[in-house]
């Protein structure tokens, strides 16, 4: 608020008349303005992280163990693939 103050003052319109008024007004309008563009932008951001994760697969994969064929021992090997 001090900022908008000095730069109404600073345009030559006197503290207290309507000039002024409409001045520190519009200085809050462009606030407002430069808020919601900020906004947007950061919302514009996380939609193209999310659209961008999207194209990325996810990777499923998948194990199966090669059995020894007596009961109670570990398996031989094991086959690990991704897709």
């Amino acid at each position: 608020m001090a900022e908008n103050r000095a730069k109404c003052a600073g345009y030559g319109f006197a503290a207290g008349t309507d000039a002024y008024a409409a001045c520190m007004m519009q200085m809050d309008r462009d606030a407002d303005e430069v808020g919601r563009q900020r906004q947007r932008a950061v919302g514009q951001a996380f939609q193209n992280m999310g659209n961008s994760m999207q194209q990325n697969r996810p990777v499923t994969c998948n194990t199966s163990y090669t059995p020894s064929g007596i009961v109670g021992r570990a398996p031989v090997g094991s086959t690990t693939t991704c897709r």
